[in-house]
């Protein structure tokens, strides 16, 4: 199936940069699905959840808002822009020094995966996996997940923002 950015925008999904709505002490976000039914099912439970999710128009669009902006949440799946080897944005975020990825937590959508399977999330470079057979139920992995990421790295920012670093 291959991805039409019309589609998103028909559905009043889709936000360019310049449409993007920043608030203040509100959590950031990015959808990345082809699948417009999955997108709109995780960005309504992250719409929930109190953040403010961005839906890129494209792989590239996508691959310029990660870098340009501080997102506290990603989300995308495996698959994103045709083919696990042709998913820009996951090819852009793994290799990301950790000074940008300890504020980042990354959850990886797939078809053989297995929710929170911890050694795949590190194979694959991201905080969390899910399979994509329970995406009915990503508000709670979210929570879960982005719960564990912060309790993680809790020490870690304390410390570093003690020393006066980034």
């Amino acid at each position: 199936m291959e991805f039409d950015p019309s589609d998103i925008r028909d559905e009043g999904l889709a936000s360019s940069p310049e449409e993007d709505e920043f608030v203040e002490d509100r959590k950031l976000a990015m959808v990345c699905f082809d699948s417009a039914t999955q997108r709109a099912t995780v960005k309504t439970a992250l719409d929930g959840l109190g953040y403010t999710v961005h839906i890129p128009l494209t792989q590239e669009d996508a691959v310029h808002r990660v870098r340009a902006n501080r997102y506290e949440l990603v989300i995308l799946h495996e698959e994103y822009g045709g083919t696990t080897e042709s998913n820009l944005l996951l090819q852009t975020i793994q290799p990301m020094t950790m000074v940008l990825r300890r504020y980042m937590c990354v959850g990886l959508v797939g078809r053989e995966f297995r929710t929170f399977d911890y050694l795949t999330a590190f194979t694959k470079s991201v905080n969390f996996v899910v399979a994509e057979r329970e995406l009915s139920k990503i508000r709670g992995i979210v929570q879960q997940a982005v719960t564990e990421n912060d309790q993680f790295y809790r020490v870690f920012r304390e410390s570093m923002r003690n020393a006066g670093k980034p």
